[in-house]
C-alpha cells in the first residue's frame, strides 16, 4: 500500500515573498495554495511545472533531499517572477 503525501512537512527554509505578497511561506502546503492561487497562465510556465513535480515527490517521499530540492525549485521560479 502506498503512503498518502504528507504537504504539512516543513520546506528546507522558510521563505518570505518580496512585495504586496509579503507572505511567509513555510510547508509544502503554504507552496501548493500559493500555486494554486496563480493565474492559470503562469502555471503553465515550465519552471513552475518542474517546481509542482517536485512538491509532490517531496510530499509522497520525505526525504530531505527532495524536500531540499523543492524548496530549490520554489525560490528558483519565484525568482524567474521576480517575487523573491
Amino acid at each position: 500500500m502506498r503512503k498518502r503525501p504528507d504537504f504539512k512537512r516543513p520546506l528546507a527554509r522558510m521563505i518570505r515573498l518580496k512585495g504586496d505578497h509579503g507572505a511567509l511561506l513555510e510547508t509544502l502546503e503554504d507552496v501548493v495554495k500559493f500555486i494554486g492561487a496563480m493565474k492559470p497562465w503562469q502555471q503553465t510556465r515550465p519552471y513552475w511545472d518542474r517546481c509542482a513535480r517536485e512538491i509532490l515527490k517531496a510530499a509522497g517521499s520525505g526525504r530531505r533531499f527532495d524536500i531540499r530540492e523543492a524548496t530549490r525549485r520554489f525560490e528558483i521560479a519565484l525568482r524567474r517572477d521576480n517575487l523573491l
